[in-house]
């Protein structure tokens, strides 16, 4: 925060605060509201360098997701592997949805030998990264494919 001496007397008046801006962390009006809420909330934590919050609401807006897209599995392991037999996700999606499963977990638990101690500004990043992706093939390519399904002259 940043306070300025107010010119009269030895009152201090707030004047604004650090980090200055904030970032875009808006998402496609394709993509479900209970998933573009979470998902915003882990732009906003990577923007904040909250890197285990990023990841941490990145896996909350996948299991979010699965929830929706109906997916059969008692734990988001077994949904996202689901998804992918359906064809809903790629395996390339399926293998990325796994690492965000894994970072959220340690981002919550921070006990798991499975993956590194620490969770970093890249690991952030490739989250908010696959998620993007994520969305972009689940519900916004579909979303744009089935507006322009109307029938033209």
């Amino acid at each position: 925060m940043l306070a300025r001496r107010g010119s009269n007397g030895p009152d201090w008046m707030y004047h604004s605060h650090y980090p200055l801006g904030k970032p875009d962390d808006s998402v496609d009006e394709l993509v479900p509201c209970e998933i573009a809420s979470d998902f915003s909330e882990a732009i906003r934590c990577k923007w904040m360098r909250a890197y285990r919050a990023t990841v941490l609401m990145c896996r909350r807006s996948l299991q979010v997701s699965c929830d929706l897209e109906k997916a059969q599995g008692k734990d988001l392991f077994k949904q996202i592997d689901d998804l992918a037999s359906k064809g809903r996700i790629t395996a390339t999606l399926q293998k990325m949805a796994h690492r965000i499963r894994l970072l959220g977990k340690l981002g919550a638990h921070g006990d798991y030998l499975d993956i590194d101690e620490t969770i970093t500004q890249k690991d952030a990043a490739d989250a908010v990264t696959f998620m993007k992706h994520y969305l972009e093939h689940v519900y916004i390519l579909p979303g744009k494919l089935d507006e322009g399904d109307s029938p033209s002259s």
